[in-house]
């Protein structure tokens, strides 16, 4: 196919043909070349699949993840699981550059993630007429490997991207760094929100992921612990500037504290007052007495940007 043919046709391959990332748009787009990407890699079970998304991770509940992303149910949360799992699929491919096609599926996920920021932006009471914000590019590590590598090769030049040099330290901030006052404003939203605790059956704690938008227009996050039957249940937040996967010690916690009978923790900027992303996950630590054998006491959302 002809580099015009490719830049202007948005037909979705059938299962089987090279899949064309640069053409996803939605979650729909998404499943489609998904599935292509399935079938030349030999068409891989769903255990299989959830084992390279989430190397660190059991259950069954991953391969109900990837079942619904190639049904075109849900669009991924994490990005990072899914280019784990798009990176393993072409290599088993034998596409000519992995690298490449993940790069192509991981900037698709980032069109997604901004429309379905926008969407639920467009739901808070009061932010209809400012749903439109700044495009803000995302820090990837792709810049960083190729700047490495020309260094490493001899070559001669230079890249400036965005934020593509190493973030700020979150030691350089107190554990709760701004820390605003939540819960006070007229709207927030749920970006996600987790249930536990771990291999409990019949789960009765929930702890979500909100922002909300001051006077000024910015966002901050916070844990919220929606659903808590012990009162010594710990609710907290973790913050920080890596991606996420990376090592717990780079990430800062910030503790809750009851407000209106209701655990929560104080506001963090998305994104700090020099513009750096920030990533976060809600959590809550059961006591150990709830605790299911074999299984750990901790309940967090999956690692989650809000910083549109």
């Amino acid at each position: 196919m002809s580099w015009a043919n490719l830049l202007t046709s948005r037909a979705v391959p059938p299962a089987g043909q090279d899949p064309h990332p640069e053409r996803i748009e939605t979650k729909q787009d998404l499943a489609e070349q998904l599935r292509a990407l399935r079938q030349l890699a030999g068409a891989p079970s769903l255990d299989s699949l959830a084992r390279k998304a989430f190397p660190g991770s059991r259950g069954r509940s991953n391969a109900t993840t990837v079942r619904n992303w190639l049904a075109g149910k849900h669009a991924p949360r994490d990005g990072d699981a899914l280019c784990r799992m798009v990176l393993e699929l072409a290599k088993t491919a034998k596409l000519p550059d992995p690298e490449a096609t993940t790069r192509g599926f991981a900037d698709a996920y980032d069109r997604i993630a901004d429309a379905r920021l926008r969407e639920r932006q467009a739901r808070v009471p009061g932010t209809q007429a400012q749903v439109e914000p700044a495009p803000a590019k995302r820090w990837r590590w792709w810049p960083v490997v190729v700047a490495a590598v020309l260094v490493l090769s001899g070559g001669i030049g230079f890249a400036v991207a965005s934020h593509s040099y190493p973030p700020p330290s979150v030691l350089a901030f107190p554990s709760c760094a701004e820390a605003f006052p939540t819960g006070h404003s007229s709207g927030y939203l749920v970006l996600t929100e987790e249930v536990g605790p771990p291999g409990e059956p019949n789960p009765n704690r929930r702890v979500q992921l909100r922002v909300q938008k001051d006077t000024e227009g910015a966002w901050h996050a916070y844990a919220y612990l929606a659903e808590s039957p012990d009162p010594q249940d710990q609710a907290y937040l973790l913050w920080s500037y890596q991606q996420p996967t990376a090592p717990r010690e780079n990430w800062r916690e910030c503790d809750g504290e009851l407000i209106n009978k209701v655990q929560q923790t104080p506001g963090v900027l998305s994104r700090d007052r020099n513009g750096w992303p920030r990533w976060f996950r809600a959590c809550v630590q059961v006591p150990q007495g709830d605790q299911i054998p074999g299984r750990g006491r901790e309940i967090c959302t999956s690692p989650t940007r809000a910083d549109n």
